[in-house]
């Protein structure tokens, strides 16, 4: 049966209650944990428990869109339904107030963000040194808390414990917080849930913060008084002091070659961020720590990392390759910035390197000129520019530079078929005696980075689409590869292709003024 007395629709859902196992279901006019709304006065709702056939008055305040507090009198046994407001007199200004929280739900940005230092207390004396920490995490939902142990507190103890920040209201001068402690010792949403009481100190260096010991907001009342307690003091960074090189544009927006992560550098260049390129979503956020070393194309830095809500410093090369292509060589992560760089967490010659192009690269001249043959009875280059071969007899060649300075083309000649696959070059580089290549596809734009050397014209060539490739054995390992020889110029190839059109063309002509040849020859296909 339905009520006539309905809850807002915005209560609709699961909520979690202290020292109640099961999930509470609103649903229209229904609280699974109590029953049936039967008259509803305000914020006042008569509840009929059919378990119990009683009724019971409960005053319902919605703090957030995730809390729900509560106080209620006990379940009466009337002969018929009592009077609503009557009722609630019963209600005495110490009753109990319960709390729920929603579950599942959307975390929301936590009131405090940045990193901190804090001493907190148990009751048992202010643990200070060691100097506790607070970094923000990815999402500014989330913050992670690592508590230090304190030799003369005997409640102290090293932890890390993450926020996750779910409500926050103010009462009066007062201001709450809902959010999920979880740490290696919790298990249930009981351990978990806790309600905070903040406020600002006086300097705005920071804030003070009161937690509740249990998953209620009941007698929690000020910011210097919980069962545990912290003064959180900001950290304040000096940006002035290290900067990314100065060739990196903030103005572009940088990105892998498989474009799903974006980079986005600030203005001044101090910091950069990640994010996910299909959704959107805040990946890494990366502060400039110090300069470990410089030279005309590389630099070297310290970076305070966040991915995540793992935090620490790494050790980062980045690499000038031309205008529109840099590179990244990244190192582990560490707790403190003397460690990044140090050869144990990174060395050059052997971390990955991130390829990253502009948004909008502009193309350049390709590195090779002239036309190049692959020598083999089994197509290869086939597979690549078609997607549904047919043929196993192929003639198969490479073009770079040919149509225009900026174009490359891979060519497969079959028995029935032809098929291109056609590339702008957007920059290259050379390190020793090998050649990096960023390409992307006309027709995809799909971008490539294509590594190849070249002697006694024979051209060894693989090519990737997520990176470029190092320590490969080219021309047979990557996405692509080949190895091509019997390089000729362009003008070879489209000579004799003029030297062909001209040769029909003559013969069209003769045969159209001399009839007499065309019978001629249809003379010499009868005999």
């Amino acid at each position: 049966v339905i009520s006539s007395c309905q809850f807002p629709d915005r209560w609709s859902g699961s909520w979690f209650q202290k020292g109640v196992q099961d999930p509470i279901y609103i649903y229209n006019g229904t609280i699974s944990s109590k029953g049936v709304c039967r008259e509803v006065s305000g914020d006042k709702f008569l509840i009929e428990s059919r378990t119990e056939s009683c009724y019971r008055c409960v005053v319902i305040h919605e703090k957030h869109m995730n809390v729900l507090q509560y106080k209620e009198t006990y379940c009466s046994l009337p002969n018929e339904r009592p009077w609503l407001d009557g009722l609630c007199l019963q209600i005495s200004g110490d009753a109990l107030l319960y709390s729920m929280f929603r579950l599942d739900t959307v975390p929301v940005p936590c009131p405090f963000r940045g990193s901190f230092t804090f001493t907190y207390s148990r009751g048992h004396g202010e643990c200070n040194y060691p100097v506790s920490t607070v970094h923000p995490c990815t999402d500014d939902s989330r913050m992670t808390f690592n508590f230090k142990a304190c030799a003369n507190v005997i409640t102290s103890e090293s932890r890390e414990e993450i926020l996750t920040c779910l409500a926050s209201w103010k009462e009066g001068s007062t201001r709450y917080l809902v959010a999920k402690m979880e740490h290696k010792g919790t298990k249930t949403d009981d351990d978990k849930f806790r309600c905070f009481v903040y406020d600002r100190l006086q300097d705005d260096s920071g804030f003070r913060i009161a937690q509740s010991g249990d998953a209620t907001c009941d007698g929690l009342f000020s910011a210097v008084e919980g069962s545990r307690t912290m003064k959180l003091n900001r950290v304040r960074h000096s940006h002035g002091k290290c900067q990314f090189p100065n060739w990196i544009s903030a103005a572009e927006r940088w990105r892998t070659l498989d474009t799903l992560l974006t980079y986005v550098f600030s203005d001044p260049n101090t910091s950069f961020h990640i994010y996910s390129s299909i959704s959107e979503e805040l990946m890494t956020r990366a502060l400039c720590n110090s300069v470990n070393h410089v030279t005309d194309d590389a630099t070297r830095l310290v970076v305070q990392s966040s991915s995540g809500c793992s935090h620490g410093f790494v050790c980062m090369e980045f690499h000038r390759r031309t205008q529109h292509i840099l590179e990244i060589q990244e190192g582990e992560m560490r707790s403190r910035p003397t460690d990044a760089c140090s050869s144990t967490y990174f060395n050059p010659r052997t971390n990955q390197f991130t390829t990253l192009t502009s948004s909008a690269p502009s193309t350049e001249e390709c590195p090779l000129v002239g036309r190049y043959m692959i020598q083999s009875s089994q197509p290869q280059m086939a597979k690549f520019v078609s997607d549904d071969l047919k043929n196993t007899f192929c003639s198969e060649h490479l073009e770079s530079g040919c149509r225009a300075n900026d174009r490359l083309e891979f060519l497969s000649e079959c028995s029935t078929e032809r098929s291109a696959k056609s590339f702008q070059c957007h920059g290259s580089w050379r390190e020793n005696e090998t050649y990096y290549l960023i390409a992307s596809a006309l027709r995809t734009r799909r971008r490539y980075c294509i590594v190849f050397t070249e002697d006694d014209k024979t051209l060894r060539f693989s090519g990737s689409p997520s990176e470029c490739l190092r320590n490969i054995k080219l021309g047979r390992d990557g996405f692509i590869a080949f190895s091509l020889s019997g390089k000729s110029l362009c003008s070879d190839t489209n000579g004799s292709s003029r030297h062909s059109w001209l040769l029909l063309t003559i013969l069209a002509i003769l045969l159209t003024m001399f009839p007499s040849l065309i019978r001629g020859v249809a003379n010499l296909e009868c005999v």
